[in-house]
């Protein structure tokens, strides 16, 4: 299990709280009973199996981001039945483990690592990318080991930003308004183009040479002042 509340990351205050209530005399009781029924202590007297147990008590102290302290709690099972084991630790996961120089240690929920997948650390202290040749991303890094930007915009015209030695530095947007700038260009330049033609200019012929319709004016090259007319 995991505890949090504790003040310092002091072990031996922390073990000395979880033994104060695993030695108390319903806890123990509890113990003895079950370690009479394991045939893994077969041959032990009672006693000394419920030693063989309190012994294997193990802590660990995680300190996270905020400042907080985590401690995980290891220890054998005193049981081979599950249903039993299950009791066992929901009633330990229900007590408050006090101590008058380090505060007070209580259940804190079991969250499991985005990473390894473990129950015994957050995400951000897992140990997996310190190791030695780690090829994977870091912690929260997502699988390419990367966040993606939240605004991608578009690349530049690879033609458009060079052209006429043109700097290409002047970002993805540039291209983008030559070519509308240039597009109005063309069209003023056609309008003023057919203004300047003047008003006879549109009833002469394909050819620039005689009247649209082939009447009059001798400067054609047939009657109608076009070939084959």
């Amino acid at each position: 299990m995991q505890l949090e509340g504790f003040l310092t990351p002091n072990e031996h205050n922390i073990r000395t709280a979880l033994l104060r209530v695993l030695e108390g005399d319903e806890m123990s009781n509890w113990i003895a009973r079950m370690v009479y029924t394991n045939p893994e202590f077969a041959g032990f007297s009672i006693e000394h199996a419920v030693n063989m147990v309190m012994r294997t008590l193990r802590v660990e102290t995680l300190q996270l981001g905020n400042g907080n302290y985590v401690t995980n709690v290891y220890m054998r099972s005193p049981t081979r039945d599950i249903n039993e084991w299950r009791r066992w630790v929901a009633d330990l996961r229900s007590r408050r483990y006090r101590s008058f120089a380090n505060g007070t240690g209580r259940v804190r929920p079991i969250t499991e690592c985005g990473g390894c997948r473990s129950v015994s650390h957050p995400m951000h202290l897992c140990l997996f990318p310190r190791i030695r040749g780690w090829n994977g991303p870091d912690q929260g890094h997502g699988v390419f080991g990367e966040r993606a930007p939240h605004n991608v915009l578009a690349a530049p015209n690879h033609y458009t930003s060079r052209r006429d030695g043109q700097d290409t530095n002047q970002g993805p947007n540039s291209s983008y308004t030559r070519l509308n700038q240039r597009d109005r260009n063309r069209g003023i330049s056609r309008r003023d183009d057919r203004s300047s033609r003047g008003p006879g200019s549109s009833n002469r012929g394909r050819d620039g040479r005689g009247p649209r319709n082939g009447k009059g004016g001798g400067g054609g090259r047939g009657p109608a002042g076009r070939k084959n007319y």
